[in-house]
């Protein structure tokens, strides 16, 4: 992992000890894979219906009006120059709601990088990612205003593969 100077690798209980012999190894730490996700859950797709309605007719969210987003909206803050990174399960930047929120970075044609296959399309293959995306900037496109910060911009990082699972 070239950001954080760090090696991952599989090995026996002996090549672990022939390891942490060496005086260059800071440290050797066991990465389980573990599932971040919420049991019982087989996708974050599902739509919950609300019956708030802005000026324009767009319906508002229950976790808007409850956040008072729509307030904060009025004082003129919309996430307007702000980037969020999802390390989800990645997001569907193909998405009506995202498509345009999506963070535009040189050598990252998919809006941000894939942990999970290394790779630089972090595709949402779940939809936990995209969910929490859509809560963050979701920008009313498909006639909802689903995000807090509709103006800001989406990094998509994938950590998680397609059951919810990775690695600390």
């Amino acid at each position: 992992l070239w950001i954080t100077n760090i090696i991952g690798l599989e090995a026996s209980r002996n090549t672990l000890s022939a390891l942490d012999k060496r005086k260059d190894i800071q440290s050797i730490e066991y990465d389980p894979s573990i599932n971040a996700l919420i049991d019982g859950y087989e996708s974050f797709d599902k739509e919950v219906s609300s019956s708030v309605f802005d000026e324009q007719g767009r319906e508002i969210p229950y976790h808007i009006t409850i956040t008072k987003s729509d307030e904060v909206w009025g004082l003129g803050y919309e996430g307007d120059g702000v980037i969020v990174a999802v390390v989800d399960t990645g997001v569907n930047y193909n998405h009506y709601d995202l498509e345009n929120r999506m963070w535009e970075g040189v050598g990252y044609p998919n809006h941000g990088y894939n942990f999970v296959n290394n790779t630089t399309d972090p595709m949402d293959d779940f939809g936990h990612g995209s969910h929490c995306a859509g809560i963050i900037a979701g920008d009313g496109s498909a006639g909802t205003q689903s995000g807090v910060a509709p103006k800001a911009r989406i990094m998509a990082l994938k950590v998680l593969d397609s059951m919810g699972s990775g690695r600390l």
